[in-house]
């Protein structure tokens, strides 16, 4: 991804203590056959009452343990290892803990623990605990989805953009109270391309790496690979290569989930023509020689660079990085881009 997000908009986590508390307690208790205790006495003292009138997590909880008290021990032992397990984010994403998603845990649990998963998120998301965190989303201008980079964000007091758990609470539902498992998305990241998708295994199952939204450290585009004046009827567009600078496999399951490299090519071309047409406009009338046409094409780079990206930034500022580059080169290609740039500022 192409942001990290502020790590200050998950620190709410009376929410996700009191829920996990009530579980792990619950469980051990139903093993030792005692009755559970309500989830209401894990919840702190000036939030019980609001609690109190979520009747359908009530429920939703006491059917968790209605199926769990039915499961042999074994079942029983894999059911508290995943609610251990998925408490724990920083060694999920890291890769150093696996977690079984919940089709591998007994059928008996898959209903229950949906619906569980389900009403957790109703409480989240039409409470004051979502506003919050988008309220520190904005003080960190978040302009655009940081999964893809050209989605725009408008302020939430306008529209809240998608809250997306990042781990599917389809398939781990005990992670869907903690907002180190939210990410602000874009609506095509999260509809039409993560839907369901799970971020720790490939299609295949095996587990991989990820980025993790609030801790990795970004990764950058890079064109460097690509070839000017190589496409079209005049030769007068690129062949682009795309490549993805940062840790490679968390990189791998990022456009993998995403699909950010293809979606990324269908734009460059516009991006690329947008880019000249700036470079004209800026420098029109100019006379500019050979070193000034590659310094100021990286200057537009390092503008485009500048946080918080805007809407398309990330990749305005690999293309103005590969023109300073290619301008810079005492090659076929470099002459020909500066013979370009300078009819382009006549």
């Amino acid at each position: 991804m192409l942001q990290q997000l502020p790590i200050a908009a998950t620190g709410e986590v009376w929410l996700r203590d009191a829920l996990n508390g009530a579980l792990a307690d619950g469980f051990l208790r139903i093993q030792a056959n005692l009755p559970a205790r309500l989830w209401l006495d894990f919840v702190p003292q000036q939030h019980r009452a609001a609690m109190a009138r979520r009747g359908k997590l009530s429920e939703a909880i006491e059917r968790v343990f209605a199926a769990y008290d039915a499961l042999p021990p074994d079942g029983q032992a894999e059911v508290r290892d995943a609610l251990e397990d998925q408490q724990q984010l920083d060694q999920l994403f890291s890769g150093l803990r696996a977690a079984l998603p919940l089709d591998d845990l007994p059928a008996t649990m898959h209903g229950p623990l949906k619906e569980y998963a389900s009403r957790v998120f109703d409480v989240l998301d039409d409470s004051l605990i979502r506003d919050r965190a988008y309220q520190i989303y904005d003080q960190h201008g978040f302009l655009a989805c940081p999964f893809c980079g050209y989605e725009a964000f408008d302020n939430s007091r306008l529209r809240q953009m998608d809250w997306d758990h990042y781990l599917a609470r389809s398939l781990y539902p005990f992670a869907g109270a903690d907002l180190r498992n939210f990410s602000p998305m874009g609506d095509g990241c999260n509809a039409r391309y993560k839907k369901s998708k799970d971020v720790l295994r490939s299609d295949g199952g095996a587990r991989r790496a990820c980025f993790d939204p609030y801790h990795s450290a970004p990764a950058t585009v890079g064109l460097a690979q690509s070839q000017l004046f190589t496409r079209g009827a005049g030769n007068e567009m690129p062949l682009w290569q795309i490549d993805l600078v940062g840790d490679h496999d968390r990189c791998a399951s990022w456009d993998s989930i995403f699909e950010v490299r293809a979606r990324w090519m269908d734009r460059l071309d516009r991006i690329y023509d947008k880019c000249l047409s700036g470079f004209r406009e800026l420098f029109r009338g100019h006379d500019l020689t050979d070193q000034a046409l590659a310094q100021n094409l990286g200057r537009l780079a390092m503008s485009e660079s500048q946080p918080p990206p805007d809407t398309g930034a990330i990749l305005r500022a690999a293309v103005y990085s590969l023109l300073a580059d290619r301008a810079g080169q005492d090659t076929d290609e470099g002459a020909r881009l500066r013979r370009l740039l300078r009819v382009a500022i006549r």
